[in-house]
Order: structure tokens, then sequence, then C-alpha cells
């Protein structure tokens, strides 16, 4: 005859009911509805997706909606299916967001601007932008175009190197014999190392916009609700984005007349 002592039974309840309980919080996660995020890959992919992830989490909790969150620098694949309404939220420069707007209608709803600047290494005698030669930039960020344009205008005798992300500039610049670089001083303080080998030279006229989009698809509400989550610009978000990526505050779009 077995013994089940007096403490056992009641154990077994507790156990099946937090069992019960962790299925039902399960179920309800899977039943969400889903929000996907794309944001452009300025780091590597798994120190980006580290680096964001706590926020989108905080995000989706905030909507009630599961949050899938793609980092990526494949912006052809972006640009080829946006016509679905897929993702909801992109997070891009701005040559890609504009794209998405006037190609799959798109809605810019936060921003974010940096100062672009031109840095040269501190052990070159490089002072001024006519002097620079060769010079490292990331692909496909809207603060490299316009750095480019306007050291084009000053300087017509310079060779430009573009790399995928801040993280290959860094593996590379040395190999590619790179002794400037057109960057957003902000986002390079996020690599401390590399950046004390740098000095600022210049800074450009324009600034580098980073926007957030959303898909035709999303609500009106929903949006409403996900852009305030952006302009709080709470503690959370300042570590995250200014700290941890380098960006600035989170404002609304700027109306040109």
């Amino acid at each position: 005859m077995f013994n089940w002592g007096y403490g056992l039974i009641p154990r077994i309840i507790i156990t099946l009911t937090i069992l019960a309980s962790c299925q039902s919080i399960a179920k309800d996660i899977q039943d969400r509805p889903k929000i996907s995020i794309w944001a452009y890959n300025a780091f590597e992919q798994s120190i980006t997706r580290r680096k964001l992830s706590k926020y989108f989490i905080d995000l989706g909790n905030s909507i009630n909606h599961e949050i899938s969150l793609e980092i990526s620098n494949n912006i052809k694949y972006l640009l080829n299916n946006c016509h679905s309404g897929t993702p909801s939220i992109v997070l891009a420069g701005k040559p890609v967001t504009e794209q998405l707007i006037n190609e799959c209608k798109y809605k810019k709803f936060v921003i974010t601007l940096q100062q672009i600047s031109l840095l040269t290494l501190k052990d070159k005698k490089i002072n001024r932008p006519e002097d620079v030669r060769r010079v490292g930039l990331i692909r496909s960020i809207e603060a490299s175009s316009l750095g480019r344009q306007e050291l084009s205008s000053i300087n017509s005798d310079y060779i430009s190197i573009e790399y995928p992300t801040i993280f290959d500039l860094i593996k590379n610049h040395e190999i590619d014999n790179i002794n400037s670089i057109v960057i957003a001083p902000s986002v390079l303080k996020t690599a401390p190392h590399f950046s004390e080998k740098w000095r600022n030279i210049h800074n450009f006229k324009k600034k580098g916009e980073l926007a957030v989009v959303a898909s035709p698809l999303i609500d009106d509400d929903l949006l409403k609700i996900i852009k305030e989550h952006f302009l709080t610009n709470n503690n959370q978000s300042i570590e995250i984005w200014q700290k941890g990526v380098g960006l600035g505050k989170f404002i609304e779009p700027i109306k040109h007349k």
C-alpha cells in the first residue's frame, strides 16, 4: 500500500496548475497578432539583434503583438517584396525608406538625425578635406552618400571604398589602406577602441536621417501607439538607441514647405 504522505498531492496539484498556466500563456502568445520589423544592419548581425531585441520585445508587450525582428543588409530583397505590405515596420536610411514610401506606399512616422563628419587617422598628417585620398564609407546609409557628395565638391582626387557594416570597415581598413572615413561620430563611438584612432577634421553641412516607416497595412490607431513608443525617448530608449547604436533622439518627421 502506497503512503502518499501529506505533502505530495498538494505538490502535484501545484505543479499541474503551473503547467496549465504556462500552456495558457504560450497559447496567448501564439494567438497574438504578429508584426514584422526589418532593421538595417550597420553592425554585425548578432550584435545588432542583441542591442535591439529588448526594445522590440517591450514594444510587442505594450501593443499586445508578437514581434518578429529581422536584421539584414539585403535591401534588394526588401524592396522586391515590399508591395505585399511586409515587413510591417522598417528602420533604415533615407534612400531606402524613400523607395519604400514611393514604390510601396509606406508611411514615415519618426526619424532621427545625425551629424556627418570626415575623420582621419590620428597618425596621418591630413588636416583638410582636400588632402584625403582613400575614404571608407558604410554602404546604403544616407550619411555616407551625403558626406560623399559634399566631399566630392571639395576634393575630386580621392577613392572611396564601401563596406556593408561598420565591423567590415574596422576589420578591413588597414588592409585597404583607408586613411579617412565618412561617418556619424555617434555611430563610431559604439566601437570605442576603433574610434580612438580617429580625429574629426570636417563636419558636413547636411545631417543624415534614419527613418522608421510603416506598411500601409498597419491600422492607424495601432501606428499611433507605436509612434508614441518611439517618441517617448525614455531611459531605455537612450540606453539602446543613443548609447547602444549611436542614434539621436526620435522626433517627428520634418515637414518641408
